[in-house]
């Protein structure tokens, strides 16, 4: 089955509990078989404006292509769609169940004509023939009054009733085949569902690695700091809870400051702030018990976790999703929101911790019920689950010789510059070549094998949580992820990672490195004779050189990262690099030889990117810009980039100019975002984080300008491809362009002096597109991955079974 799973995308980016819930949705669906594309759009919610024009572009958005479409979030459920599933997370709560908190009118009698017309409109009914106009009509009335009027208050009477008629037309039984949500407290409050239907409950797994049992030396929670979530009450019940143990709150929030001056005075109970995800797994394992009283909570993932932990819960009767999983007594408390109740129930499990235990115990075996496979055939009915790829590994196409590739990360969903070249590279070769990419995965991700096409598969095998642990530990003293530094050490945590490595190594032709880091296990592992190649995505000593923090364990790190990329390129038949001047660094840093080193550099799918140019580019960015209004905005620019210590400080200086470019929307895409959320940024800077390839293709097609103001990094930069392909007039440092033989003036525009003065100087010419012809036809010729991936197979082809490189005989 072919699914989209629609969400809005937070403006500015924020990485939170609806985008955790998608990303475990989408891998459950993946590894029953079925083929799933996540679909978000840019939405920001700051102005009724901003939401109107959210709710209107999912309206126009068509996935008739796919089987079936399960949106989450207002307004993504405004897409039509014949097989249509809503698994509901909420609605927008300040325009419904907490709109009377605010103390505003429940309705308004228009005195302007034109509302009073739209009004009347929206009154007469609630059908999808009316949005077109409605929307034509919103957006008349908002050019005269402008948006700021009172009238668009939000929350305010008018965007209730707006919001509330759009919502109707979402959730119409005529354009629904099926209503669930993610517990009975979201599906039971007033407004939520239409009259007569009952939503049926699908629980969401936690995402959250390293869960697992410890001690019970403290109380725990986490949570936001803010009202809704009701830690006053728990701080004032500690005044009576008789015991000594130390009560931890991690979180921030903007009530931060209240709840430590309640607090004053009483040592056991400690803010920890924000924390890791490694350091939240083990504060659940080593709690006594976990007090969780939030008001009315849609659901709470807080509980779950701790039950994977074996921790008991405390709740409150009004706490919502909570006490639907917590059984009083049996895995936990539900007491009443008061202090003093709070209080005898915290006290009655610090003197019976055996008792405490056992709650605990009862808990994880509630929380075991709840998976993603009861998620996918509630939401999609059990032939959902009949998809799921069968364990045998798929068989060799007939005369394909086999290639291998060893992997730390798994290449799918391809997010990242080496998943992109995973993917396409290797999977460029399969007009002479089987490949079996063998990686892994999170712990709590079921080992599986995807299938991308005839000959090409993907076996995913999870670390262990032991191998988690350690690498949790590893990446908190470096102060980085390094999780592919450690992998050749820590695999052995992973048996059966070896093992599936073992077997698809039994009757492989080639190895491709994809990376240096598992070359130690290929070297144990594969038959003699079998030559192999290393694909060098960096010069990696030089990467890691640049990232890696100062700290107690970078010389050691580095020392490992030279060990072992000197062995891959001195073991290896070939060296290809992304670079010439990647090749460089490997023959200076390991006296490499350059007969046996290649450039096969990084590439871009032109298929799927079209080239847009001229007034169809400008009418495009208009449109764009109309969804973000921020007052004179004029010029769309986009910068993509990954969680990449290059891009953060490409995408820091990008945030610094744009306060001087007040004129120009900064869009900034990819999970680099993620550094940046919760900052304070310029009004003119958005955060759009990870987006669909979908999405990504239609920012491109309406950029103004793209840039890459890149000042360190290895390897070929994907994202000038992808600007070049899709026809994105270019501003670039010669870093940014490192890789590629595009020259200044032709191709692109390269930034002098200060990176403002540089992107005002480039948007105020109106030859900016000039260069971008000859950008794409240097992409057509040179980097398509098709071509890349004939030519790798080509040189691969060049090498004997003896290990002996015979690639510089004519090589590419």
């Amino acid at each position: 089955m072919q699914i989209a799973l629609v969400q809005p995308s937070p403006v500015p980016y924020t990485y939170g509990g609806a985008e955790r819930l998608l990303d475990g949705l989408w891998a459950a669906a993946r590894d029953a078989g079925h083929e799933v594309e996540v679909v978000k759009l840019p939405s920001p919610e700051r102005t009724l404006p901003e939401i109107v024009a959210s709710y209107e572009s999912f309206a126009h958005l068509d996935l008739t292509h796919f089987d079936a479409v399960v949106s989450t979030k207002y307004p993504a459920w405004m897409v039509e769609h014949p097989n249509h599933v809503i698994w509901l997370l909420h609605r927008l709560r300040g325009l419904y169940d907490t709109y009377h908190l605010a103390g505003l009118a429940d309705h308004v009698e228009c005195a302007d004509p034109d509302l009073r017309s739209l009004q009347r409109m929206m009154r007469s009914g609630a059908t999808r023939m009316l949005l077109p106009r409605f929307f034509d009509a919103f957006h008349t009335i908002l050019a005269r009054r402008g948006a700021d009027d009172p009238v668009f208050a939000f929350p305010g009477p008018l965007a209730r009733e707006i919001v509330h008629w759009l919502d109707t037309i979402g959730f119409d039984p005529l354009g629904v085949t099926r209503y669930t949500a993610i517990s009975a407290t979201v599906a039971d409050r007033a407004g939520y569902m239409p009259a007569g239907i009952r939503a049926a409950v699908a629980y969401p797994p936690s995402q959250l690695a390293g869960l697992r049992s410890g001690g019970q030396d403290h109380f725990f929670t986490a949570s936001r700091l803010d009202g809704p979530k009701r830690i006053d009450l728990l701080v004032e019940a500690m005044r009576d809870v008789d015991s000594d143990l130390p009560f931890l709150i991690a979180g921030t929030g903007p009530d931060e400051e209240r709840l430590r001056r309640l607090a004053s005075g009483d040592e056991r109970i400690r803010f920890l702030g924000r924390v890791t995800d490694g350091e939240l797994a083990g504060l659940y394992a080593n709690a006594l018990a976990v007090p969780f009283v939030p008001a009315e909570e849609d659901f709470g993932l807080v509980t779950l976790e701790a039950f994977a932990c074996s921790t008991p819960v405390v709740t409150c009767i009004d706490s919502g999703g909570p006490t639907e999983l917590v059984d009083d007594g049996l895995s936990g408390l539900v007491t009443d929101p008061t202090p003093a109740a709070l209080a005898a129930a915290l006290s009655r499990l610090a003197a019976d911790p055996a008792g405490a235990a056992a709650m605990g115990t009862a808990g994880h075996e509630r929380g075991r019920r709840v998976t993603w496979e009861r998620v996918l055939s509630t939401l999609l009915g059990r032939e959902a689950l009949a998809a799921r790829p069968s364990a045998p590994r798929p068989s060799p196409r007939r005369g394909y010789p086999k290639v291998v590739v060893p992997s730390t990360f798994r290449i799918w969903p391809p997010a990242g510059g080496g998943q992109i070249r995973c993917l396409s590279l290797y999977g460029g070769m399969l007009e002479s070549f089987d490949v079996e990419v063998v990686s892994m995965d999170n712990p709590h991700a079921p080992a599986t094998r995807v299938v991308y096409g005839p000959g090409f598969v993907e076996s995913v095998v999870p670390r262990t949580w032991r191998h988690e642990e350690l690498d949790v530990e590893w990446s908190e003293r470096a102060g980085i992820p390094v999780t592919d530094i450690m992998a050749a050490e820590l695999v052995a945590e992973t048996p059966a990672y070896r093992q599936a490595l073992a077997d698809a190594l039994a009757d492989a032709d080639h190895v491709v490195l994809a990376h240096p880091y598992l070359e130690p296990l290929v070297h144990a592992l594969a038959p003699s004779g079998v030559p192999v190649v290393y694909d060098a995505h960096n010069a990696e000593l030089r990467l890691k050189a640049e990232i890696l923090p100062n700290g107690p364990v970078r010389d050691e790190l580095l020392d490992r990262v030279r060990r072992i990329e000197g062995d891959a390129v001195s073991r290896s038949a070939l060296t290809t690099t992304t670079s010439g001047l990647d090749a460089d660094h490997l023959v200076a840093d390991y006296g490499a030889d350059p007969a046996r080193i290649r450039v096969v550099p990084n590439g871009v799918d032109t298929r799927a990117i079209h080239f847009v140019t001229g007034d169809d580019r400008r009418r495009r960015g208009e449109r764009w810009l109309t969804r973000f209004p921020s007052g004179s905005a004029a010029h769309l620019a986009v910068f993509l980039g990954s969680w990449h210590k290059p891009n953060l400080d490409a995408a820091q200086d990008i945030i610094e100019a744009a306060a001087e470019v007040p004129d120009t929307m900064f869009l900034l895409v990819g999970s680099h975002g993620l550094h940046f959320r919760g900052r304070a940024l310029p009004g003119n800077v958005l955060l759009a984080g990870t987006v669909d390839p979908i999405v990504k293709n239609g920012i491109l097609s309406a950029a103004d300008v793209g840039l890459n103001p890149m000042q360190s990094g290895s390897g070929t930069n994907l994202k000038i491809l992808e600007y070049f392909a899709a026809g994105v007039p270019v501003l670039a440092t010669g870093i940014g362009a490192r890789g590629i033989p595009a020259e200044p003036g032709v191709h692109y525009r390269r930034v002098e002096g200060d990176l403002a003065g540089s992107i005002r100087a480039f948007l105020e010419d109106p030859d900016r597109d000039r260069t971008v012809e000859a950008a794409r036809r240097l992409v057509e010729e040179s980097f398509d991955w098709r071509i890349l991936g004939r030519r790798l197979a080509a040189l691969i082809k060049r090498i004997d079974h003896a290990g002996v490189g015979t690639v510089a005989e004519g090589a590419a």
